[in-house]
């Protein structure tokens, strides 16, 4: 029997059950498992009740192993290990073809349909491009050399085989200067006409109210370039290179620059959430560009960048992104006693795509994008 249904234009993996362990964290100690589940994963009471009452949810350490009523008021202790047979729903994809771009002994590339992660993370594990492309050619493993975002389609490399994982991933790490890896971006505005290169931190703001690190490298470099403008729409197609790779550089970049990628829905938003967060990240460059003007020291502290007026902002954020979600999960799983978000796809694809990637020999590029023309 298959594990997905296929309606209305997406996938959806019907709900399985996995367990999860997890070694307990320092901040957890003397706290109950009803604290820990819920003021950090945002569960319910009578849903984690109920998985301890049902023996879903235990712990054990070197000595035992706990199950059962005793939990409910039970501290945990630092060598604990918590195990969580999870009732898993996983979120939706669209429901795309995986284009095989490239294929030998080693390497298969892909071009990657945004909407769907590249491998499994968070609520995800069937729905993901590794996954399924493990499917498609009949395969047990498979290793992702490099990450694209859910919402970025485009070129994407995983290898067969474990060896070829680990020499395409460090080649990608140690040999930067000999890969090149270009995108395509529909942006707001007319960009400027001739090529740039930008150089800034990337300096983001997680939505649950956080700045990820205590310290953010410098040394982010995205060159920028051109390709056509579009009057009616008041759009342009840039053509971007990152000379580095970090996380939502590209995206930022050009938010930072003044044109944000046109549907990017995390930099050019509409949700008040959404909104909220790139006000802080607003503020958190005004007080980088204030502080450090043209210099570029390699690596900035948070700490001197955040103030009391964004430490505040960051956690009325918090509390709004926690309410958001509860209000999200308008369905109900009786089976695992718990509010669910309903299968439908939300926020799934930006206008970047990843269009070519060299190295020596190796030349993968896909066919253009659907919004380029």
């Amino acid at each position: 029997m298959s594990r997905y249904i296929y309606e209305n234009g997406i996938r959806i993996v019907k709900p399985y059950y996995l367990t999860y362990k997890t070694n307990v964290k320092l901040r957890w100690i003397g706290k109950t498992l009803i604290d820990i589940l819920t003021i950090e994963f945002n569960e319910s009471k009578k849903a984690i009740i109920n998985d301890i009452t049902t023996e879903k949810l235990y712990i054990e350490n070197k000595k035992s192993i706990t199950k059962g009523e005793l939990l409910i008021n039970c501290k945990i202790e630092s060598h604990d290990v918590i195990n969580h047979l999870n009732h898993k729903h996983e979120a939706p994809i669209p429901d795309k073809e995986i284009e095989i771009v490239y294929q030998d002994d080693d390497l298969i590339v892909v071009n990657k349909p945004s909407g769907i992660p590249t491998h499994p993370t968070g609520n995800y594990k069937y729905n993901t491009v590794s996954e399924m492309v493990k499917e498609k050619i009949g395969l047990d493993n498979i290793w992702v050399v490099h990450r694209l975002d859910k919402v970025t389609s485009g070129v994407l490399i995983l290898a067969k085989n474990k060896t070829a994982g680990s020499k395409f991933s460090k080649i990608l790490k140690e040999q930067r200067d000999e890969c090149k890896k270009v995108y395509l971006a529909r942006v707001k505005g007319r960009f400027l006409d001739d090529e740039i290169i930008f150089q800034a931190p990337v300096i983001l703001v997680n939505m649950n109210g956080y700045i990820p690190g205590d310290e953010i490298q410098t040394n982010s470099k995205t060159i920028f370039k051109k390709v056509k403008y579009d009057e009616v729409e008041d759009e342009s197609i840039v053509e971007c290179t990152p000379i580095t790779g970090k996380n939502h550089q590209i995206r930022m970049h050009l938010k930072v620059l003044g044109y944000p990628i046109t549907n990017d829905f995390f930099y050019n938003p509409t949700d008040k959430n959404t909104v909220e967060k790139c006000k802080i990240e607003e503020k958190l460059y005004k007080n980088y560009f204030g502080k450090y003007g043209n210099e570029l020291p390699d690596v900035i502290s948070v700490s001197d960048i955040k103030d009391d007026t964004i430490e505040h902002d960051l956690s009325k954020l918090k509390e709004s992104k926690a309410n958001s979600i509860v209000n999200k999960r308008t369905e109900f799983c009786y089976e695992c006693q718990r509010n669910i978000f309903p299968n439908v796809l939300e926020d799934y694809q930006i206008y970047l795509h990843a269009l070519e990637f060299h190295y020596k020999d190796y030349h993968f590029k896909t066919d253009l994008p659907d919004w380029y023309n």
